[in-house]
């Protein structure tokens, strides 16, 4: 029997090996398996059986891994669909589902070489000559590591060593299934019951993708929480994704609390260890809810009946390594392949998923109004080109610092939300203009003040601030751009007495640092709580009542097609934070655009009269939805190798794109906007296709090999692209 299987490698190749006889009875597509690869052993995944292979001097599989449960055909297919859609081999595909079953502890194989016993007699008498004459004897022996005597064997080439990765420990004793319970809920409003009763009517297909628009505090998790009692209640089994692991704690309490212990919480926040032992206990139907981040999207539950995509629109649902998917475009594509009805949820639709619902892809279910008629939050926009200080420094204005004191006064609570971390975002020389830059990538180093630090936030780089500019000697360097370190030092000085905390990226490294913060706000231990895109979206804490959007044009000035959508989205998200208790919520955004749609749509129209602007701007300028857009990018040491690496595939596509008859536009090649990265100068092409057509077959035949036979340049295809910088 041979067995073919794929590694986790961007090769496209299915490898042969041979079946020992005792382990045929455990061979079927799906199974994990230990096997000989290169110098070492590695985990691959069998995809087919065959009975002769073409392939000469096939090596034999070491170990059936039979205590962990095959893939299911139904996992295959899915990643058979993120290899072919997204441009990456199987093996990438199916080891980005699942979690490493190897630890890192090696034991070494050692074994004679051919015409090794003829040079024994002529070695001097000491530990290589010991150590030959026993494998001589033996055959092979195994060592957990690799003695002196056995490395001068090998560079004498007189031994061969084959590295074999163990097995992780897998507890097969947690057998016992998860307690499932089902708590009382509130009394559903009639919204929440209408929307409710369209998800649950026989009118329902099983596979069918709804998308459910609710303001932000409508009550849309108690509706999940209603639909997936439903699909419990039949022995099916949920997923439930959210796009942040900071908000797992937090969803998952809910979840816990209504379901018992059967919800398991996967996502990359957790031990490898854990993640292991959590796949294994949805494989095993242990548990029936799997909550986490877009990997949870994996879990192999075997009687999957609903997938949710809360705040389906979000970045975070994107991977940014091969395979580049979309959970959420995935999270329909699995509920097709098994039958399972997927909701999407937002306040802020992705343009694309609003799209569908007009073309029938999905069905739109909208909830418009908050629980029990609260009011929504009043907001306020205040133009900063007329109350910052003349300095520029300030970064609270005169209105929101009043609000803020009569929070204060009032013993209330105050989100303050700027999507920048650090201290100050750039150091610049005053006397020439000089930039302090990363020298590995070029941008700048953003001043971490309570570090005492400059770092690249694309990097690991950092320095000392130096005292001169490194290039005019001048001593007068100006820090420029105020972050949340900036901010809270700001607010600091402002109000004295105020228990004032930050949360950013930096202090969310602390392990633990999320679910300590976001206890203390809910406990009232935080008085005001300065934070990025952490803080503004998911979360619910009643005493918030006012949010403060202290820079609202971060994003809205990037050279990315998507940039109104992302302000809109989160100054829509992050003001829904504010009134979600009894008592009435302000908002007040700060911004130097006051007049742009998105800002103005935002603040005072709604969600419809955004999309109806921003999909005119798509529909002239002919983005999604309405192409595929394809961002391929080259990186190389050498700058003129990556543009020349460019400018040879937009050549080839072209060529193969008219011979096969297919419409495509092309933009570049040219400098990525981040034009050079750890140290690696960037090329894109940026390539639009018909909606409809077979440009996935296209780039796979010319991107892939180009991708596999070029040594210089590092070729990185993203297809649906949520940012071209």
């Amino acid at each position: 029997m041979i067995a073919k299987l794929v590694f986790p490698i961007p090769l496209d190749k299915e490898f042969d090996y041979i079946v020992p006889e005792e382990f045929a009875a455990d061979m079927a597509p799906g199974r994990f398996v230990i096997a000989p690869f290169g110098r070492r052993s590695a985990c691959g995944l069998v995809t087919r059986l065959a009975d002769r292979s073409s392939v000469p001097g096939l090596k034999a599989i070491q170990d059936p891994l039979v205590s962990v449960p095959p893939l299911s055909a139904n996992l295959l297919r899915l990643a058979s669909f993120v290899s072919r859609y997204y441009l990456c081999s199987l093996g990438e595909a199916v080891f980005s589902m699942t979690p490493s079953w190897l630890s890192r502890k090696s034991l070494y194989l050692l074994s004679p070489r051919r015409g090794a016993a003829e040079r024994l007699a002529d070695m001097p008498l000491d530990a290589e000559k010991r150590l030959l004459a026993k494998l001589i004897k033996q055959g092979h022996i195994s060592f957990k590591s690799l003695s002196p005597a056995a490395r001068a064997l090998r560079r004498a080439r007189l031994i061969k060593i084959e590295e074999k990765l163990e097995m992780t420990g897998l507890d097969a004793d947690d057998t016992q299934p998860r307690e499932l319970r089902f708590g009382q809920g509130p009394k559903l409003t009639v919204a929440q019951r209408r929307v409710v009763d369209e998800l649950l009517s026989p009118a329902a297909e099983a596979a069918e993708t709804f998308l459910l628009h609710g303001v932000t505090a409508a009550g849309k998790t108690e509706v999940y929480l209603r639909v997936m009692e439903s699909v419990l209640r039949r022995g099916q089994d949920v997923i439930f994704l959210v796009p942040e692991i900071s908000l797992t704690p937090q969803i998952g309490g809910w979840i816990e609390e209504r379901f018992g212990a059967a919800v398991i919480p996967f996502h990359s926040g957790l031990a490898n260890k854990e993640r292991r032992h959590n796949w294994l206990l949805a494989a095993r139907g242990q548990g029936r809810v799997v909550v986490g981040a877009r990997s949870a999207l994996f879990a192999p539950l075997p009687k999957l009946g609903l997938i949710v995509v809360d705040e389906e629109p979000e970045g975070a649902y994107k991977q940014e390594d091969a395979p580049r998917y979309n959970a959420r475009d995935l999270a329909v594509v699995r509920g097709g392949m098994e039958k399972a009805q997927v909701i999407l949820g937002s306040a802020t639709p992705a343009v694309e998923s609003y799209y569908n619902c007009s073309r029938g892809n999905y069905r739109l279910l909208e909830m418009p109004s908050r629980v029990d008629d609260r009011r929504p939050p009043r907001i306020e926009v205040v133009d900063l080109r007329r109350v910052i200080g003349k300095s520029g420094v300030a970064s609270i204005s005169h209105p929101l610092k009043q609000a803020i004191g009569a929070r204060l006064e009032k013993g209330e609570q105050t989100l303050l939300f700027l999507n920048r971390r650090g201290y100050a975002t750039s150091l610049v020389c005053a006397g020439c203009g000089e930039v302090i830059r990363c020298r590995d990538c070029a941008l700048s180093l953003v001043y971490h003040r309570q570090e005492e630090k400059l770092r690249c936030h694309y990097c690991a780089y950092q320095l000392d601030p130096p005292t001169r500019c490194p290039d005019c000697g001048g001593e007068r360097l100006i820090r420029l751009g105020a972050g949340t370190e900036r901010v809270a030092e700001e607010l600091t000085g402002l109000f004295p007495r105020a228990r004032i905390r930050r949360l950013d990226v930096d202090i969310g490294r602390r392990r633990g640092a999320y679910e300590e913060t976001f206890s203390a706000l809910r406990q009232g231990e935080i008085d005001i709580l300065i934070g990025t895109q952490i803080i503004a979206k998911g979360l619910d804490f009643p005493e918030v009542t006012l949010v403060g959007v202290v820079l609202a044009d971060v994003a809205l000035n990037l050279p990315d097609f998507r940039s109104s959508e992302r302000t809109y989205q989160l100054i829509t998200q992050v003001g829904g934070r504010a009134g979600r208790g009894k008592k009435d919520g302000l908002v007040i955004v700060q911004t130097y655009s006051p007049e742009h749609y998105s800002v103005q749509t935002a603040c005072h129209a709604g969600y419809s009269d955004y999309y109806m602007q921003e999909l005119a701007f798509r529909r002239e300028h002919n983005y999604p939805p309405f192409c595929r857009l394809v961002n391929i990018l080259f990186l190389s040491r050498r700058a003129t190798a990556a543009r020349d690496a460019a400018a040879g595939m937009k050549r080839r596509l072209a060529s193969a794109a008219s011979r096969q008859g297919l419409d495509m536009e092309c933009l570049g090649p040219s400098p990525a906007y981040r034009a050079c990265l750890k140290g690696q100068y960037r090329y894109q092409l940026i390539f639009k296709f018909p909606r409809q057509g077979k440009w996935h077959q296209l780039l796979r035949q010319v991107v892939l090999k180009e991708r596999a036979a070029n040594r210089l340049v590092d070729i990185k295809v993203d297809v649906d692209p949520l940012s071209l910088l």
